[in-house]
């Protein structure tokens, strides 16, 4: 639970916008081990009004939002609405051999925005309605102390509105590579 704040720091009093409103969140997670430890199933889902900001999949996610700055809205008829989240993991890892694992995870997020927040024209094009993504890695780990490793990483994103040329979301895939050494 946390409480959220906008304030704009005008130094007028009629121009002042001041408010808060209450968020909260409530998770669960949970993994299962098989094959004597080899093979590896976890998950984990969160919800809540005001959480955005704590869940990097939806990022950037925003914790509230006010309709303060709106044509006809003014600081004393201004409302401060929370952004409710809901975001979720499903994983899975597998070691074929001691020095050989690997690794997929299908992840997933979705932001619910008041519906004034349409009318924001200069950030509206930024803001994520949903995303997901889905990853699977290979890791190798020829001695110890060093790990060897490939993923290919496939990501895609909705806007809330369309962007100043008609984009609604796009898509991304990724194949990345890592060395990492332990000393």
């Amino acid at each position: 639970m946390r409480n959220i704040e906008i304030n704009n720091g005008a130094g007028r009093l009629t121009q002042r916008y001041d408010a808060s409103t209450l968020g909260y969140g409530i998770g669960a997670s949970g993994s299962l081990y098989l094959l004597d430890g080899r093979l590896a199933l976890f998950a984990t889902a969160n919800y809540g009004p005001g959480i955005g900001r704590y869940l990097s999949m939806v990022s950037p996610g925003f914790g509230a939002v006010t309709n303060f700055g709106l044509p006809g809205v003014t600081a004393q008829t201004a409302t401060i609405d929370t952004v409710t989240a809901m975001a979720g993991v499903v994983g899975v890892q597998y070691k074929f051999l001691p020095n050989l694992q690997s690794n997929a995870f299908v992840a997933a997020g979705n932001l619910n925005y008041p519906d004034y927040v349409n009318q924001f024209t200069t950030t509206s094009s930024a803001i994520n309605r949903s995303l997901w993504a889905a990853s699977v890695n290979l890791i190798y780990s020829p001695v110890p102390s060093i790990d060897l490793g490939i993923e290919y990483l496939h990501g895609s994103r909705n806007l809330l509105v369309p962007d100043g040329n008609g984009v609604v979301g796009g898509t991304a895939d990724r194949i990345q590579s890592m060395v990492l050494v332990r000393f």
